[in-house]
């Protein structure tokens, strides 16, 4: 008998998800880095804009190429970003490029896992993801 290994499973930010405007976390950049002013604030930050790139609801995986994602939606999560963070204006190319990055992944992962195995479209359509 193997046992399965726990795993850490995805990550939700939940409580960053549940945060008000006024619990907003500042975050520091340099250079167009989050740098502080802790490592737990970096890593909540780059954490939470990952779970938008993987978000249906900020961005579809219909999307062919990361060009063809609208302005409008990009400018939404960057102003969704600004209510759970306070963050400098020069900031949202990194934030706009990290869940680009995060989406892309998640992309890439899914039609791995639930596309290219199959040859047809009803086996696609049987294994696709859940969520």
């Amino acid at each position: 008998d193997s046992k399965k290994s726990k795993t850490r499973g995805k990550t939700t930010c939940a409580k960053i998800y549940a945060r008000l405007m006024h619990e907003r976390e500042e975050v520091t950049f340099d250079m167009g880095q989050p740098v502080g002013p802790t490592d737990q604030s970096v890593s909540n930050l780059t954490n939470f804009v990952g779970t938008l790139g993987r978000n249906k609801r900020f961005v579809s995986l219909s999307y062919t190429n990361w060009l063809a994602v609208p302005q409008a939606a990009k400018t939404f999560m960057w102003r969704y970003v600004n209510t759970k963070f306070i963050l400098p204006p020069n900031c949202e190319k990194w934030v706009i490029q990290t869940a680009r990055d995060a989406w892309k992944r998640f992309k890439g992962k899914v039609k791995r896992r639930h596309f290219v195995p199959y040859d047809n479209i009803e086996d696609m359509v049987k294994n696709r993801p859940l969520q």
